[in-house]
């Protein structure tokens, strides 16, 4: 055992020489976003795994966040709990291999962490009119609230992906059953909750829906939906009597499940981390429903009142993925006449300093940046992953099949290599 005044002798040392630079300081994490549905064609064996790590091992990231289940509601991995994908745009996968395990495996062989996203609230895509809800669970597709009166989400023009019934029992049941299965069978070093919100202020108006906004208020809604809000001819949405309850009714079905998902993955596998992506544009919360923020953030005033800090879900998780997926750099380069809730969100730098008010100056926060917003000027990537690992806890980068495409190994070790 050392003397007390050695320790004391030893810890200075330590202090000299991170100051001189004799120790490095840790690097923060960078992670590679594996989008399922992107990489369908290009990830067909364990072997373009091993090569896919190796390669964002030697571009100098150290993590991989892996679509275990993408926006169609499928599954990526042998499972009980969800139905397995085994066929996108007419490529059907070889099978015979367990992709999360590969992935697990190969990615902690070469010293990277991974984590497991799933796409929680999502069930098919309508373009390819692929998904659960076209598969056998239609009846668990949100129903929209519109000017043309009650519309089923996949019927909806004006968006793309499919959304389920956060309200439903059935639906929570499915996303709890598989993350279970995720963090029991797979030494995932985190799981990433996406798409845990309701995909605009129309949804959901379902039978269920109205079940639990009933048994929610201990009473009947007398005139459904328009005591939550109803249309001018012009197409103008007004509220109705019970408008602010729906809204915190919403926001409390959202706590409420992620409140259980950690539960869940902190019983199974206590130090499995608990993680959430969210695009970073928080005024827009409220008519998605989840209250993404800390519940001591100032930003709760975007609320109706202050007691929607009791839905705000931002402390239960140990980390936040924030989707900063702009092309201006800094508020200087935002055009000018934005609205003024948004003036601090539409800039990489603006939007990380925002994500720091929303969630707390010591939450980890990663800005997770899309590629595809640069491929005309890798320059500006760089100076936009400077940004991120400047003001937040890391970046990532969306997604593997645009660095691929784009050739972008090479350049993001270059970046990587300028420390912040």
């Amino acid at each position: 055992m050392f003397p007390r005044r050695w320790l004391s002798l030893f810890a200075a040392l330590g202090v000299v020489l991170v100051a001189v630079g004799c120790v490095r300081k840790p690097t923060k994490p960078r992670w590679l976003w594996v989008d399922a549905l992107a990489n369908w064609e290009s990830i067909v064996s364990p072997g373009d795994i091993d090569q896919l790590v190796r390669k964002a091992k030697k571009a100098g990231f150290t993590g991989l966040v892996v679509d275990v289940k993408p926006v169609t509601g499928h599954v990526m991995y042998p499972s009980r709990a969800g139905t397995r994908l085994t066929e996108w745009k007419g490529a059907v996968s070889p099978g015979g291999f367990d992709y999360l395990d590969s992935f697990v495996r190969m990615g902690h062989e070469n010293g990277l962490q991974v984590y497991a996203s799933l796409n929680v609230f999502a069930g098919g895509l309508r373009r390819f009119q692929k998904g659960l809800v076209y598969e056998g669970h239609r009846d668990w597709q949100c129903l929209a609230n519109t000017a043309d009166g009650l519309i089923p989400s996949m019927d909806l023009p004006h968006t793309e992906s499919v959304f389920l019934q956060p309200s439903r029992r059935a639906v929570q049941e499915y996303n709890l059953s598989i993350l279970d299965e995720v963090v029991r069978h797979y030494p995932v070093d985190g799981v990433v909750l996406d798409r845990v919100y309701y995909p605009d202020l129309s949804c959901d108006f379902s039978d269920a829906a109205r079940d639990a906004f009933e048994r929610f208020l201990g009473h009947p809604v007398r005139d459904w939906p328009n005591d939550v809000y109803s249309y001018r001819q012009n197409g103008q949405r007004v509220p109705g009597p019970l408008f602010r309850d729906w809204l915190y009714f919403r926001s409390k079905v959202l706590y409420d499940f992620v409140a259980e998902a950690r539960t869940l993955v902190k019983q199974v596998r206590p130090r499995t981390q608990f993680c959430l992506y969210v695009g970073a544009w928080y005024p827009q919360a409220k008519d998605a429903g989840l209250n993404w923020a800390s519940k001591t953030s100032p930003l709760i005033r975007f609320w109706p009142d202050s007691l929607f800090r009791d839905v705000a879900v931002g402390d239960l998780f140990d980390a936040v993925f924030a989707g900063l997926l702009y092309e201006a750099l800094v508020p200087e380069e935002v055009p000018k006449g934005l609205p003024q809730p948004w003036a601090g969100w539409y800039s990489v730098a603006g939007a990380a300093d925002s994500m720091r008010v929303a969630l707390g100056a010591n939450a980890r926060v990663f800005g997770v940046l899309l590629l595809s917003r640069y491929a005309k000027d890798l320059g500006k990537l760089c100076q936009a992953s400077q940004l991120c690992l400047e003001r937040l806890s890391g970046v990532a980068m969306l997604d593997a099949a645009y660095v691929e495409r784009l050739g972008l190994w090479g350049r993001l070790r270059s970046c990587f290599s300028r420390r912040p």
